[in-house]
């Protein structure tokens, strides 16, 4: 988007038309994935920063329709898909996801709009609940067997539990090296990751959290969470 000038008050940048591409994202021959873009309508040949957007367990990729029309009116190519048949074992899939959308906004000959405007070096994840959780896999996270998942699962019945016990299964990286930058809307996650698996992630990261949010309480998901970014 454009710069701020170099002095004086800052000011909200030009607000350009935009546009929306509806394609699909094949990740595998048995997942196929319906998709949106929100293209901003640069001028010249300017390539558009990406945000790709990850929806709550069970939703849609217009979740939050409304940030994505206002981001690319701010000069960013917005993509979002359905995580199609969402499930704890989603947790392996998801990322996988993502990845194969930013694959395809890249391959000039499934998506030759959107390869013609998108900068792929230039990446942020936007993620809610379930979707945080897949921006900080995308952004290093580890995801793996930890004492902060059995503690949890030790305490009483939770959504994600049980937790697996140690050498259960490996420790597992979902990194995307083309994501810079990671959004978390009320993320899921913590636990699943451990502190050691939070620590891993390598880019700067925003969290945005509710101090009366019931389903990501702050003292137990959020703070501890954010203390293990480095």
């Amino acid at each position: 988007p454009p710069a701020a000038p170099a002095a004086g008050p800052s000011v909200a940048p030009a607000v350009v038309e935009v546009s929306t591409v509806e394609f699909s994202v094949t990740v595998n021959a048995d997942r196929v994935l319906p998709a949106r873009a929100w293209v901003p309508a640069l001028p010249g040949d300017r390539r558009a920063p990406v945000v790709a957007m990850s929806h709550g367990w069970g939703g849609k990729k217009e979740h939050a329709a409304y940030l994505a029309q206002r981001l690319a009116a701010a000069g960013y190519l917005v993509v979002a898909l359905d995580h199609l048949n969402d499930s704890q074992a989603s947790a392996l899939v998801r990322p996988r996801d993502i990845s194969a959308l930013l694959d395809t906004v890249a391959d000039a000959g499934k998506s030759p709009a959107l390869a013609a405007r998108a900068d792929l070096e230039h990446v942020a994840v936007y993620g809610h609940s379930f979707g945080g959780f897949t921006a900080l896999a995308l952004g290093g996270a580890r995801l793996g067997p930890n004492p902060q998942w059995t503690a949890h699962c030790a305490a009483g019945p939770a959504i994600d539990c049980p937790a697996p016990p140690e050498g259960a299964m490996p420790t597992l990286s979902l990194r995307d090296p083309r994501v810079d930058l990671v959004i978390g809307a009320a993320p899921a996650g913590y636990f699943q990751f451990g502190d050691a698996g939070v620590n891993a992630v390598e880019v700067p990261t925003l969290i945005i959290a509710a101090a009366t949010d019931a389903m990501m309480p702050l003292a137990t998901t959020i703070t501890p969470l954010v203390a293990q970014l480095r």
